[in-house]
């Protein structure tokens, strides 16, 4: 098994919140781990990917963004492996399925029964689940899904 001192990365909280004419302060947030510190200006233009799917994404629908209340990131800090929607990702990579689980299992050790870290079910070892899909394979993720 590898040693556990896996390579930390820089990882950011977008969020964002908005009205439309229908349903007010609508939002949705999400972290985002990176390969390397971004700039400024990379940390800029996420915001405006994003908003820019909301934008098309709420036409669409029928339900049009009428106003932003917010749009910002903040830095969470350095770490090995960064929450989603019921997975966690990281770009470290492992020589095998058993050591990225010792390496999750490190993570959630670290952050399990601290109020500030929402686990989405990580805590839950059972269901732990190494991705190895093609989306994966191509963009240099580990992906436990949980």
């Amino acid at each position: 098994m590898k040693n556990l001192a896996d390579k930390k990365y820089p990882i950011y909280h977008f969020d964002f919140v908005w009205d439309q004419d229908d349903f007010k302060n609508n939002g949705t947030g999400y972290e985002k781990m990176f390969k390397e510190q971004p700039t400024e200006q990379e940390l800029k233009d996420e915001l405006e990917r994003v908003k820019a799917q909301k934008v098309k994404k709420q036409i669409e629908s029928g339900h049009p963004i009428s106003k932003w209340n917010k749009a910002e990131y903040v830095s969470i800090g350095y770490d090995t492996w960064c929450s989603g929607w019921f997975d966690h990702m990281t770009y470290n990579k492992f020589e095998s399925d058993i050591d990225a689980l010792a390496s999750f299992e490190e993570y959630v050790n670290r952050h399990e029964g601290n109020s500030n870290d929402c686990l989405m079910g990580a805590e839950d070892r059972w269901r732990w689940a190494v991705c190895h899909c093609d989306g994966c394979k191509q963009n240099n993720w580990t992906i436990i899904n949980h």
